[in-house]
């Protein structure tokens, strides 16, 4: 058979094959159906997103996308000024936040994600050294 072309989202997103962006009625669905895909992507994939342009960066850093974050593959990268940032960006989503294994991050940290993010209902912390 033939190889489908690389653009062609019909065969990429199946689910979406009926629905063509420029036409949809009224203009306004056009923001929900792109939150709704930014929806599904991990972390890696939405901070890759933020840098394509301004509109794709408010959709990718949107703090509904980040309600679930697990940051244990970038263990060693993590620094405290990363989770204080998380926690100013998305703190009111933010429901699950995994640290585990993050030694560069401190109390002065956790302080000022606590002050951030009153709604959380998972935090772990194991391995966390430094606290």
């Amino acid at each position: 058979g033939t190889q489908p072309e690389a653009n062609d989202l019909t065969v990429v997103l199946p689910e979406l094959e009926d629905y063509k962006i420029a036409d949809a009625e009224p203009p306004d669905e056009r923001p929900a159906l792109s939150e709704k895909i930014f929806s599904f992507l991990d972390i890696v994939t939405l901070c890759r997103c933020a840098q394509i342009s301004k509109a794709w960066n408010i959709l990718a850093l949107d703090g509904s996308n980040w309600q679930r974050v697990d940051l244990f593959n970038f263990q060693t990268d993590v620094e405290g000024r990363v989770v204080e940032n998380i926690s100013k960006r998305c703190g009111g989503f933010l429901r699950k936040l995994s640290l585990r294994g993050c030694i560069g991050v401190g109390d002065s940290s956790l302080k000022t994600f606590a002050q951030n993010c009153r709604n959380i209902e998972h935090l772990n912390l194991n391995g966390c050294t430094k606290i």
